[in-house]
């Protein structure tokens, strides 16, 4: 199946926040990846997705650095694991 990507404005609309965040997010490196297309910036759903993943906390308090992208994607394939395991086992 092809990839599917977004652009900028589709990316705010769909977390809620400006263009102008994520835009200061690529600058500063702090975002998901990106491919540039002509001047066109666009971002493919599963980064987004995992690089979403990769910012949640449990704590308030938490001030550790989030999973990288790689992190995330081992900790959900091995959560995966675990729930595919009977009880037990």
């Amino acid at each position: 199946m092809a990839e599917k990507y977004i652009d900028t404005p589709e990316l705010a609309r769909r977390t809620n926040k400006s263009e102008s965040f994520w835009n200061k997010k690529r600058v500063s490196g702090d975002g998901p990846p990106y491919i540039t297309c002509g001047r066109s910036i666009l971002y493919a759903e599963s980064d987004v997705e995992a690089w979403l993943a990769s910012q949640k906390r449990t704590s308030t308090s938490d001030t550790g650095k989030a999973l990288s992208i790689e992190q995330s994607a081992g900790v959900r394939r091995y959560e995966r694991a675990e729930q595919a395991q009977p009880a037990g086992a």
